[in-house]
């Protein structure tokens, strides 16, 4: 998720909460995105970081690392942030891997 949007008013809700649940029990580390044969999950080293970060449209920046959420998603730390600030610009792909995270983590 990289949404090109100022942020909106922050939105502290169920879908909020699971994300910042999601990324607080992930592993940190690297995936292996080079490769574009390789699953990045398989291929995810953790305590590895990048030489750089992610910087937000709105200047919100990340850490320097990936996160591998429980249910095999690949995230960075501005995760949370997009779905707080800038949820009207996610769009229908991601909206429906946060839904599939929400249930994940319901179980």
């Amino acid at each position: 998720m990289e949404p090109k949007n100022q942020p909106s008013e922050p939105i502290n809700d169920e879908l909020t909460k699971f994300m910042e649940l999601a990324l607080k029990k992930a592993k940190e580390g690297a995936a292996n995105y080079s490769d574009k044969d390789t699953n990045p999950e398989i291929h995810f080293n953790e305590k590895d970081a990048w030489r750089g970060y992610h910087t937000c449209f709105c200047g919100e920046r990340s850490r320097n690392h990936d996160y591998l959420l429980k249910n095999g998603m690949i995230t960075n730390s501005l995760c949370v942030h997009y779905v707080m600030c800038h949820r009207s610009k996610i769009n229908k792909n991601d909206i429906k891997k946060l839904d599939e995270l929400v249930k994940f983590y319901k179980k």
